[in-house]
Parts: C-alpha cells; structure tokens; sequence
C-alpha cells in the first residue's frame, strides 16, 4: 500500500499496483476514489473510498478512519473517535449478522496502513445517491405515496436497529443512501449501542447534525457543562431517533425542515395525516413523543390510500 495523506487529502498512487488491500478474509480490492480523480477527501471522522474486488470486479465502499491507531495512543480525544469509528465498525457487523432490513450492508473490517501509521476500515455496499439529491432532482416525480414509501422503509430500518439497542442519532438526508431506488441507511459513527460499555461520548459534546438535533441531544450540548447539568433529559435513545425521523419524513414531503412552532399550514402537502405523525414526533418532551413502533404504525395505516403494501 503506498496511499499519502497530504493534509486533508490522501493520494492514490498511480500504479494501481500499489493500490490493493487484502481484507482478513484474503479477498483483495483495488482502491480507486469515489470520482475517479485519485484522491479523497478527509471528512469529520473519515474518508471514503471506491473498492473494485479482484473475484468479480463488484464495486463496494471504502470506509477509512480519520485517525490512526498511533496518533489514539497519544491524544485521549483522539482516542474516543478512533473508538467511535470501531463502534461503527461493531454497529455494523451486527446489523450484517442479523440481516436488518434497509441499513447498509457491512462486508468486512481491518487495519490499512497509510504513511506508516495504522488506521480502521470497513467496506460496505456502494449506494448511488443520498436522500438529499433524490429530493432535489425529482420533486415533480415523486408523489406523496412513493414518499410515504421510503418514509416507511426508513423508519423500519432504524426500528430494527433500536431493536438490537442500537441508537443512530444522526439521521439526516445525507445519511440515507439508495441502491436501486430502495433507501439504506448508513454512517453509524455517532450510533449509540448500549451493550458496549465504552463511554465514547464527551461531557456537553455535540451529538448530530446541526439543524436535525433532538431536544436531548441540545440539552446534552448547552447544560451538561453548566450549573443546569441533571435538570434536563440529556439521554439520547429511540425517541430522539424518532424526533429526527419526523424531521427527515417533513423533508421527504417538502425538502425543508420544521424549525420553530410549526402549523398544518406550514405543510404544503395534502397529505395532512403525515403532518400529523411528523408533528407527534417533533413533541419537545420525549414522554409525549411518538415511539418509534407507533410512528411506523401509523405510516403504514395509510397505504391502502397509495396502494402499497
């Protein structure tokens, strides 16, 4: 392996030859980047990568850690996101085991090896799209009942993973992938998954994408580091996905988000049964929020309407 992380970027060496990785199972992949240029982009937590297998030429996604095992040993922050990226690694493996329905397949996991230092990976199916480009080039296709579709099917996703005590919390349109025009959802890198007992998470650290936070997940940012610390609900569980599901389906239905006190007016659908769920799921206290079963229930109670099953 001869990639090199020039800040922010690594490069790929132009002799593909260099480019493979052999996962622990022995399969092998040639890394090339997602646009064919050569190189990729460091994001937050890591970087992706397009991987083409030497068995059958199938193309999967390279997931790669920001940070090195070495720079962990040396930095205690750094050490937590390289822990968070194996939580998103262990979150994975066990959506895989257990077959759950529309999250992203995981397919294998190990070291590579980038200027010397060693950094976590995992490969996974590689999606076409996110949530975000499907709404903005196909407002006039999409109607309400192929949105309450993928509506459904996501909320059945996440479902399955609270099921298995596995908590995303960052779900947003970015996060929700599609492969032939079924939605997967994908980055588990801020999940909560509570049969691990690694404390990952910082004092007032900010969990999720601004704009799609839940209360608790606020709470957590604003109070957990002042005199308000255990006077308000910092704990961010299977309601606070269904507080940012209620923020994703608003945007499947108009392409924006509910800020603020919303009204049926403020929803420019006709279909005002699914304002109804979203404003259920967006109710401040948790206690008084839609469970994530009740959410799906009445989602799928509308399809007879849409003659979907």
């Amino acid at each position: 392996m001869k990639l090199i992380r020039h800040s922010n970027i690594i490069i790929l060496s132009r002799d593909k030859r260099d480019n493979i990785l052999t996962t622990p199972e022995r399969e092998t992949f040639e890394i090339d980047s997602i646009n064919g240029d050569g190189q990729t982009i460091v994001g937050g937590n890591g970087c992706l990568f397009k991987v083409i297998s030497s068995n059958d030429g199938g193309e999967y996604a390279l997931k790669v850690s920001r940070y090195s095992y070495e720079l962990a040993e040396e930095n205690k922050k750094i050490e937590k996101r390289v822990k968070r990226f194996e939580r998103e690694i262990e979150a994975m493996s066990v959506s895989s085991t257990n077959f759950l329905e529309h999250v992203v397949p995981f397919y294998s996991s190990g070291n590579i090896t980038i200027d010397g230092k060693r950094f976590p990976y995992f490969i996974m199916e590689l999606c076409e799209f996110h949530l975000g480009d499907l709404v903005a080039a196909r407002k006039e296709i999409l109607d309400d009942g192929e949105r309450l579709r993928i509506s459904a099917l996501i909320v059945r996703g996440i479902k399955s993973l609270n099921e298995f005590d596995i908590y995303h919390r960052d779900i947003k349109h970015e996060n929700i992938l599609f492969l032939d025009d079924l939605p997967y959802i994908a980055d588990l890198g801020l999940s909560d998954y509570r049969p691990t007992d690694i404390d990952i998470d910082e004092l007032g650290e900010k969990i999720g994408p601004i704009g799609w936070l839940s209360p608790e997940a606020t709470n957590k940012y604003l109070t957990e580091k002042t005199s308000y610390v255990g006077d308000y609900d910092c704990v961010i569980d299977s309601k606070s996905d269904v507080f940012q599901l209620g923020k994703l389906i608003w945007f499947l239905f108009q392409g924006n988000l509910p800020l603020g006190q919303i009204s049926e007016t403020d929803f420019i659908s006709d279909e005002k049964d699914i304002y109804h769920i979203v404003k259920d799921a967006l109710a401040h206290n948790k206690e008084n929020r839609l469970s994530i079963d009740d959410m799906l229930d009445r989602l799928e109670a509308l399809f007879p309407k849409y003659f979907l099953s």
